[in-house]
């Protein structure tokens, strides 16, 4: 009977090890590439960090919401803030900010422009009127938001 060299093993169990190792990072790639956004973002108006200064130069009244985009725990709630804000007819007064998209730096310029310190406390709806924050909610609770300040 012949004897297998012992490198050989060594070979057989890196190729196992690479094997697995590429595997799971496939496997997360197609799993974040197919993650389900909320409804309520893909309702609104999307803006980019980049883009906020030049959307709050053109709007007087702005709503604010942030919110990770792939967090589905409050949809409910965002159902309920959807339809009140169809009744209402502020579609164009609300945008949605993607919490996955805000970092230190990003808080320290909103801080510098608007006098707002932005916290990791999400979902926030925050209300501005000409480059001021008005309001903030901290809760999506629709009973206890002021409507009247965006018309």
């Amino acid at each position: 009977m012949r004897k297998i060299p012992t490198k050989n093993y060594f070979i057989l169990l890196g190729l196992i090890i690479a094997t697995v190792i590429v595997t799971i990072a496939l496997g997360n790639f197609y799993t974040n590439r197919n993650r389900k956004t909320s409804n309520f973002y893909k309702f609104l108006p999307k803006v980019t960090l980049n883009d906020l200064d030049t959307y709050l130069q053109e709007s007087d009244v702005t709503a604010i919401y942030i919110n990770d985009k792939y967090e589905l725990e409050d949809e409910k709630k965002e159902t309920k803030l959807q339809n009140k804000i169809i009744e209402l007819n502020l579609t164009n007064k609300f945008v949605y900010l993607d919490s996955n998209n805000i970092n230190d730096k990003f808080k320290e310029d909103f801080y510098n422009k608007y006098h707002y310190q932005l916290t990791d406390d999400y979902p926030t709806i925050i209300v501005m009127n000409n480059k001021n924050v008005v309001n903030s909610y901290k809760e999506i609770d629709v009973d206890k938001i002021n409507f009247e300040e965006l018309k």
